[in-house]
């Protein structure tokens, strides 16, 4: 009898025990704590990289590589970062990445990296949204947190920059046009919208302007153009600050969108400028633009 009262007393000690270890994991497990991240790179792009809007985790030395390479393809970025190897077995690295958009002075930040029980939340915001300008840029900012199995999620609190393209009103300088452009977004400008190059799109459209005549396929031309699939020449002519083309002949095979506007804007531009480096073909009776940065 007396090993029968043992037991029965016991028992209820052992399940208190355990419940009592069980809450302790669960208090645990709900803390939430503020990590502290390590700036690595910040500024502007120009928007001619072929960057979107983005916010990403970087975990692998590979996919640094291939990140970099990327943000160096105008200017060389990383010159200003303040290491460029990274133990990816100690840390990741977290980029993000703003529209395209015409004001100067705008920045956009990471401003809280908070580790929770299931997952990792990084805030986003625009600290600095600048001036409206025809100056384009495309802010970024890159970090490192220590390396984690959690999730990264973000929380975007970015604001929409109007992006403002003025009509041109001063005449273009011939010899300014002269070399090969790639293009980098297009923009409606009764809506305000810009389109950048779709990700899954390596190939650039580009266009060189000759400052001679030259035998084409079919004739006489002073200009060359390259889509995504297609070959584009002809002739243009240019008046102040209205551009024509004329004479187009292209070859035909099946184009995605992102060249295939390219073409069809070719044969309905009608005025031109050059600011900061930044080509602008306007088209459709000037209510979209075609935006191109001067390539080697």
């Amino acid at each position: 009898m007396n090993a029968i009262k043992i037991f029965k007393v016991v028992i209820p000690a052992l399940l208190l025990a355990i419940a009592s270890l069980s809450g302790c994991d669960k208090d645990t497990d709900t803390t939430t704590q503020t990590i502290s991240a390590t700036l690595i790179g910040k500024g502007v792009l120009s928007g001619a990289e072929g960057f979107t809007k983005q916010f990403s985790v970087i975990k692998t030395e590979e996919d640094w590589q291939n990140f970099k390479t990327q943000l160096n393809s105008v200017i060389n970025v990383t010159d200003n970062f303040t290491e460029n190897d990274i133990d990816f077995s100690a840390y990741q690295v977290i980029f993000v990445i703003d529209d395209i958009n015409g004001s100067s002075g705008c920045s956009i930040d990471i401003t809280d990296v908070t580790e929770n029980a299931d997952n990792i939340v990084v805030t986003v915001s625009n600290s600095n949204t600048g001036d409206v300008s025809n100056v384009i840029s495309q802010p970024f900012e890159v970090v490192k947190i220590p390396v984690s199995d959690k999730q990264v999620i973000f929380e975007d609190n970015t604001q929409t920059v109007p992006f403002e393209i003025s009509l041109p009103t001063e005449a273009v300088n011939p010899d300014s046009l002269i070399g090969k452009w790639k293009l980098f977004a297009y923009e409606n400008l009764s809506s305000s919208t810009i389109t950048t190059k779709p990700d899954s799109i390596t190939a650039s459209v580009k266009i060189e302007f000759l400052n001679f005549i030259e035998q084409g396929t079919f004739g006489d031309i002073n200009f060359r153009g390259w889509s995504v699939a297609n070959e584009l020449e002809g002739e243009y002519n240019l008046t102040d600050y209205h551009i024509y083309f004329i004479n187009l002949w292209t070859t035909t095979l099946i184009e995605p969108a992102w060249g295939l506007n390219f073409i069809d804007a070719m044969y309905d531009t009608d005025l031109v400028k050059i600011e900061n480096d930044v080509l602008f073909l306007f088209y459709q009776q000037s209510q979209n633009v075609m935006l191109f940065h001067k390539i080697n």
